[in-house]
Order: structure tokens, then C-alpha cells, then sequence
């Protein structure tokens, strides 16, 4: 890549501060635009820096690691603030524990991942990024998911609202 280690460790302390900006955006964002909004905005960001991280230019990979360093904390807080709001209190930390267990196991796919990028494909990395790129493409269903269910409650919500202090059909024969 051309860095010193100095650059490197630069770069890394300048995207943890950075990131955490990102944070009360997410979280304004869900409360005003609803959830299905924040989950689109976080996939835009993942897509967007799997796009970019295919263009193997210095700059370019820069803006990357920015926008990882955004994905990563807006993909944390949407994640955690809806585990708050839509979870019953109970629960909370059973899932935590079971999402953290699933995290963990991811952790430790990484050396069989390394071993067959490093070894397997001669430090190509371009395989697993389009297999990301395209894993985050799938994920913009997830904002649709939330948009559909939230047309269903409101359109359910409306019909009954409209059914309060109108008879029956069968009533009124």
C-alpha cells in the first residue's frame, strides 16, 4: 500500500473519533425518518464502501476506511437501538449474549478466511470483497422489510380507526 506504520496508526486513531459522530446521526434519524430509513442509510454506507474498497487507488482507499469507520458505528447503534425499542426488556440480555456468540464465531471464520486469501489466492482480496459487495446489496432488504411492515400497521391501524362508531353490515337489517 505504500504506508509507513506511523501513517497507518494515523489513520486508524483519526476513523475511531470520526465514526462516533455518526452515532446521534443514526439515532436522530431513526426517531424522525423510522427505522426503515436508518437501515437504508447504513446499507448505503455498506455498499458504498464495498464498492470502493474494489478500487485499488491510495485516496480512494482513504475514503474507505472513513466510510467503514461510519458504517461500522451507524451499523452498532441502529442494531442496538433496535434491539432497545422492539425487545422485551427481559430478553435483552439473553439476545445480546447470543449475538455476541454469533460475533465471536465470525471472529474465528476469519483465520480459515485469511489462510485461503493469503495462501489460496495469493493476497487477492478481490473475491472476498464482491462476495461482501454483494452481501450488502442483499441486505437492502431489510429497510424494505421494515417499510412494508410499518404500510401494513398504519393501513391496519386506519381501517380500524375508521370501523370505531360505524354498525355492522349485518346490523342494520
Amino acid at each position: 500500500t505504500g504506508l509507513t506504520p506511523g501513517a497507518a496508526i494515523l489513520i486508524s486513531s483519526f476513523l475511531s473519533p470520526v465514526g462516533a459522530i455518526c452515532g446521534p446521526f443514526i439515532g436522530a434519524l431513526k426517531h424522525y425518518a423510522g427505522t426503515g430509513a436508518t437501515y437504508f442509510v447504513v446499507n448505503t454506507l455498506s455498499v458504498s464502501w464495498g464498492v470502493l474498497a474494489l478500487i485499488p487507488i491510495l485516496e480512494v482507499q482513504l475514503l474507505t476506511v472513513t466510510i467503514w469507520g461510519f458504517f461500522r458505528v451507524a451499523m452498532f447503534a441502529c442494531f442496538f437501538a433496535y434491539l432497545s425499542h422492539n425487545l422485551p426488556h427481559i430478553f435483552y440480555g439473553n439476545f445480546l449474549g447470543v449475538v455476541m456468540l454469533g460475533v465471536f464465531i465470525a471472529g474465528l471464520l476469519l483465520f480459515p478466511a485469511n489462510y485461503v486469501n493469503y495462501v489460496l489466492l495469493n493476497g487477492n482480496f478481490t473475491y472476498v470483497l464482491a462476495i461482501m459487495l454483494i452481501l450488502a446489496i442483499l441486505g437492502f432488504s431489510v429497510p424494505f422489510y421494515f417499510w412494508i411492515r410499518t404500510g401494513i400497521q398504519r393501513y391496519l391501524k386506519f381501517r380500524q380507526s375508521s370501523k370505531i362508531g360505524v354498525a355492522p353490515d349485518d346490523a342494520s337489517e
